[in-house]
């Protein structure tokens, strides 16, 4: 028993050929490093039924590298696409991050962030959990501190949102959108751009008017004016109703999309 136990010891503090391994870890080719550790712990347990510690260490080393590099990656592309307005992409990609379990607190930050800005409080909250529990084999406490204190504060601004009530469009907004859409039915769609034009100004919390301007402006391949509508839609509805923020947000994306092909 006790040659077996020394053989085994012999085995997993054996150091192998570690030259084709580091080739392709510091030419940052992580996945060919993965490839080149796991058939040489293959070989080892065929041979052996045991493999040196240093090949599960090189192992964790590349797997490592290789998740933090595509953490960075996607941090640095969401920023560009935010930058670029393309707000679902960059969340689409921040939340690919999570998906893989990053402990990159700045993804968490972020997707928290554009989460409240959009008023999906909900969100915040789901993506601040999962940056809590990812995030705690840092050393450094003080981002999960952090994390934390942001939750808190979600759950606050969760609390005071449900016991608000959401207001509705005044009479005078609905009767003058009834008016614009009886012209539109009507073909007279010059006409009935005025009456929710006027509704706009006047800073209507009305869907209909902001609906059917974005509608008859990206129809008729007038951008900047579906973008102004689009960006007061926003602004109205941010402090009063996510659902629509996210809808506005959307046709926003579709706009920046058809401007870049002109």
């Amino acid at each position: 028993m006790g040659a077996f136990e020394d053989y085994r010891k012999r085995i997993r503090k054996e150091i192998p050929d570690s030259t084709e391994y580091f080739n392709y870890f510091f030419n940052n080719d992580y996945d060919n490093a993965i490839k080149v550790v796991k058939r040489d712990m293959d070989k080892y347990n065929q041979k052996y039924g045991i493999v040196p510690l240093e090949l599960e260490r090189r192992l964790e080393d590349a797997k490592m590298m290789k998740y933090s590099n595509i953490y960075y990656k996607n941090n640095e592309k969401a920023e560009e696409l935010e930058k670029e307005g393309k707000i679902d992409e960059a969340i689409e990609v921040l939340e690919s991050n999570i998906l893989i379990h990053t402990d990159t607190p700045f993804t968490y930050y972020h997707l928290s962030s554009i989460y409240q800005d959009r008023n999906e409080i909900d969100n915040s909250i789901r993506v601040l959990k999962h940056g809590i529990k990812n995030c705690r084999k840092i050393p450094n406490k003080s981002h999960v501190n952090s994390l934390k204190r942001d939750l808190e504060k979600a759950k606050k601004i969760k609390k005071e949102t449900k016991s608000q009530r959401l207001p509705s469009a005044n009479e005078e907004h609905k009767q003058r959108d009834k008016e614009a859409d009886d012209l539109l039915k009507q073909g007279k769609q010059d006409e009935a751009i005025k009456l929710y034009e006027i509704n706009l100004n006047e800073r209507t919390i009305s869907n209909n008017s902001y609906s059917k301007l974005f509608k008859i402006y990206f129809d008729s391949e007038k951008y900047d004016d579906a973008q102004r509508v689009c960006e007061q839609a926003i602004e109205i509805y941010k402090p009063i109703n996510a659902a629509k923020v996210s809808q506005y947000r959307q046709y926003l994306s579709k706009v920046y999309n058809k401007k870049e092909d002109l």
